[in-house]
């Protein structure tokens, strides 16, 4: 090889020679002067720190919850930025930027809070803080929106997420647990698709910050922590968000093609700085997507579905899933599927004035199929739909706003490829991707209702509106200001002053009521791992979780998730009284939900209480008759009042009519042995391993059982293998073993081994 001369032959020296050779090649543009106002103003660093906290803080118990803690750091870090603006800027306060996507926000936020007056007081209160706040987050980035601040503000959303990615994959890889989890690994946001649908939105500030670096050690960091922000997106397996994440890295080298010019990358890289960038992204994501997972809840997980042991093969196993036939039918696109026809039902109903913000799951029971009772966590996972079918005619107007505003962006944009450097380029096309990638996970979730991707939704749309120069105050006019200009920022920081001490109110209000259901829910718990029903403390545990409960309840009475949980510990503890107590406020709070009236009429059927049970069981009846709970309800309180016959006639209807559900099965196995109907706990049993394949080993035991009662041996053989053909995937094979009789039990291991031989034969030749 001929160096250069004044170059050394050592393998260091000639790469800091190369590195040389680049950057004098690619001196450091002249930066535009700075736009708009200073970040050394407070309240642009206020947002800064905003957005660098949401992803890194988070609740390490289970209470408070953690999007309470996101949707805190929201509020104050919006609150805080106007209040420090309208002190801070009083000259210039009137001649503010505005944008007509304001009052599209405005709109919602009035229509929420109308919705007080008519629909469900407590839910609508909440659409209206939710929407108020995204329009003061609006408002606030269109005037502190600068070159300086765009900048910080990238850093800080990168730099946040990569620490929330650094607590990904310890979760991932050792296991470790430092925040809440209710969906493995989620980092801070308790759950992993809250994760990445938040990392999706952020994805396109970190590589604006690449575009901005020359080839150097800054370049090679941000390349370094990028590729692992990547990983953190494998790790969780979150499909909307992998294909969004997936679609934004293979369309970057396009966009800095056709946008480098404008971007600056004429100036910063060369061939080469490409090829760096691609070869170390590129084998760090591919090395750590590759090394395995030492979680033990993930693994559990892997191994019930048949996925391997990677981030990297474990996402796109999950991508292959979207192909398979049971997805459609038994997956959770079928659940949502179905949710999604309830809701379209629910808009042609009510195409006008909606049903109410926030109100959707208090009414949707009345628009779904008969037997379907599902809510789905008490959102829609579409955020267009539940958009429509809460706010009628003013969803429509918000969303028309909406895709206009981001056509006519992506137009304009379109004729810029061929301007000079142009940091309002850079920040709309930033604001444009973030947002597409929003909105392309809102088909599937609903991250517009969470406190991080809420506030990027405000931002994006806020970086997409094209720029004004700020007036300044040696610029303005010299003549004095009317008394009305002069009181306005007076009047909004009084404003801002009133929200921040509502926030810090409502915000220990609901940290509180969160931890008194958390403690509830977590006595309860510890009571029940007390078997022994004589023991003092199983009593003491329960009084105190009812003390609990009580507080919380004093606070809101509409928590119904988490009294849902309370409500079902002191089920499974046989404490009816308490149960109904529970009950009968969820009741009240959601009475179109069939589930809480049919079991509401089971607590007081055990309470003897036949009376009470049969009103509530007919107000259940009457929302859907034909819903399983519903029907299991009736079979229940019609036994407990003593009419076995007619509980068992009707038990066997509604097993007869496809009620496969695991209630009602389980309740044939109860009434069996007062009737002596086991063949018809046979067919439920049957019927309910494919209805509900989670409780297979379960119910393939129990069928089991069933046959030796009925004198047919060679049935419950066939049972006990399936039991063992079913175990593989869940690990119970140890356990399941040990159930079988020994004198069949060699018999049963070889005819499961038979048996799935014969599957992975079926399997390989469907694949071939």
């Amino acid at each position: 090889m001929t160096v250069p001369s004044g170059y050394s032959a050592s393998p260091s020296t000639s790469w800091q020679a190369l590195l040389a050779e680049q950057q004098q090649a690619a001196p450091a543009p002249a930066q535009p002067p700075s736009d708009g106002l200073d970040l050394a103003l407070g309240a642009g660093w206020m947002l800064v720190l905003m957005f660098f906290l949401l992803p890194v803080l988070g609740a390490p118990e289970a209470a408070p919850v953690g999007d309470s803690v996101k949707s805190a750091i929201v509020a104050f870090g919006t609150l805080g930025a106007v209040l420090w603006y309208a002190l801070t800027n009083r000259a210039e306060f009137t001649r503010s930027q505005g944008h007509w996507f304001l009052a599209m926000g405005a709109l919602l936020t009035l229509y929420s809070a109308g919705s007080i007056l008519w629909a469900h007081a407590y839910l609508a209160t909440g659409e209206t803080v939710r929407w108020g706040l995204f329009t003061l987050l609006l408002w606030q980035t269109l005037q502190l929106k600068s070159r300086s601040m765009f900048v910080t503000l990238s850093w800080a959303v990168h730099l946040g997420v990569f620490l929330s990615s650094l607590v990904i994959a310890c979760q991932y890889w050792f296991g470790v647990e430092w925040f809440a989890q209710s969906a493995q690994p989620a980092s801070t946001f308790v759950n992993r698709n809250f994760f990445s649908e938040y990392a999706a939105c952020a994805l396109p500030f970190s590589i604006f910050l690449l575009s901005r670096l020359r080839v150097g050690l800054p370049l090679y960091l941000l390349t370094v922590s990028l590729a692992f922000n990547v990983v953190a997106f494998f790790m969780t397996g979150t499909r909307s968000a992998l294909f969004g994440m997936m679609l934004a890295v293979l369309a970057t080298p396009a966009l800095f093609w056709f946008y480098r010019r404008p971007l600056g990358l004429v100036n910063r890289w060369r061939l080469s700085t490409v090829l760096q960038v691609t070869v170390l992204f590129s084998a760090l994501v591919i090395a750590l997507g590759m090394l395995p997972t030492g979680n033990a809840v993930i693994l559990q997980e892997n191994a019930q579905g048949g996925r391997s042991h990677s981030a990297f093969a474990h996402s796109f196993q999950r991508i292959q899933a979207m192909g398979s036939k049971s997805e459609y039918t038994v997956g959770s696109v079928s659940v949502r599927l179905d949710m999604w026809k309830s809701v379209i039902r629910a808009i042609a109903a009510h195409p006008v004035a909606g049903v109410g913000a926030g109100a959707w799951e208090v009414v949707i029971p009345l628009y779904q199929p008969p037997k379907t009772e599902l809510e789905i966590d008490y959102y829609v996972h579409n955020e267009f739909l539940q958009l429509l079918v809460e706010y009628g005619i003013a969803g429509w107007v918000f969303l028309l706003g909406l895709f206009g505003l981001l056509g006519r962006t992506a137009w304009q944009l379109l004729k810029t490829t061929q301007a000079e450097e142009n940091s309002d380029v850079a920040m709309r096309l930033t604001g444009l991707a973030s947002l597409l990638l929003l909105l392309w996970v809102s088909n599937l979730g609903f991250p517009l209702h969470l406190a991080g991707t809420g506030a990027f939704f405000a931002v994006s749309i806020a970086l997409m509106v094209p720029s004004r120069q700020t007036v300044h105050a040696q610029e303005a006019s010299p003549e004095p200001q009317a008394m009305w200009r002069q009181a306005v920022p007076y009047g909004v920081a009084g404003l801002a002053v009133l929200g921040l001490l509502g926030s810090v109110y409502v915000t220990r209000q609901a940290f509180y009521a969160e931890d008194r259901f958390m403690r509830s829910i977590g006595l309860l718990k510890a009571a029940k791992l007390i078997k022994n029903p004589a023991d003092p403390r199983r009593a003491r545990y329960m009084e105190m979780a009812l003390a609990s409960g009580k507080e919380g309840v004093e606070v809101t009475p509409h928590y119904r998730k988490l009294m849902s949980q309370i409500s079902d510990e002191f089920n499974g503890l046989g404490d009816w009284k308490n149960a109904v107590w529970a009950y009968e406020i969820m009741a009240q709070s959601r009475p179109n939900i069939p589930v809480i009236w049919a079991n509401l009429a089971i607590g007081y059927s055990y309470q003897n209480n036949h009376d009470k049970a049969k009103e509530a069981l007919a107000k259940a009846q009457a929302i859907k008759p034909d819903a399983h709970s519903v029907r299991y309800a009736d079979v229940l309180v019609t036994a407990n009042a003593g009419d076995i016959p007619g509980a068992a006639k009707k038990l066997r209807s509604y097993i007869e009519d496809d009620g496969y559900n695991a209630s009602l099965v389980e309740a044939t196995r109860t009434m069996a042995p007062h009737t002596g109907d086991w063949e018809l706990v046979v067919m439920a049993l049957k019927g309910g391993r494919i209805k509900a394949p989670q409780y297979a080993v379960q119910m393939s035991l129990q069928l089991a059982d069933a046959h030796q009662r009925l004198k047919q041996p060679e049935e419950a053989l066939l049972a006990f293998r399936d039991a063992l053909v079913y175990s593989v995937k869940t690990g119970q094979v140890a356990a399941v073993q040990a159930r079988i009789p020994p004198e069949i039990r060699e018999k049963a291991v070889a005819l499961a081994n038979a048996q799935l031989k014969a599957n992975a034969e079926a399997a390989a030749a469907k694949a071939r």
